[in-house]
């Protein structure tokens, strides 16, 4: 290890970095391209907080930039 802390995140933090629903969440962690968790503890999967910050980097990369509402005049 380089001496940094291991930065570890669970299915909340993850929930809550993305804006989405607890029920997305678990649907995004089940797609074969998001990381693999590092443990499983009895409250749940635990992921390495650079590998999730890496996988919403190219998961948004690769999305469709959402419509603005414009204001109606």
């Amino acid at each position: 290890m380089n001496g940094e802390p291991l930065r570890l995140v669970g299915a909340h933090e993850i929930r809550d970095m993305l804006g989405v629903s607890r029920q997305r969440a678990y649907q995004l962690a089940g797609r074969p391209d998001f990381p693999k968790p590092i443990a499983k503890l009895a409250q749940g999967k635990i992921w390495n907080l650079g590998d999730i910050e890496a996988w919403i980097s190219t998961y948004r990369a690769g999305r469709r930039p959402r419509r603005q509402a414009t204001k109606a005049e």
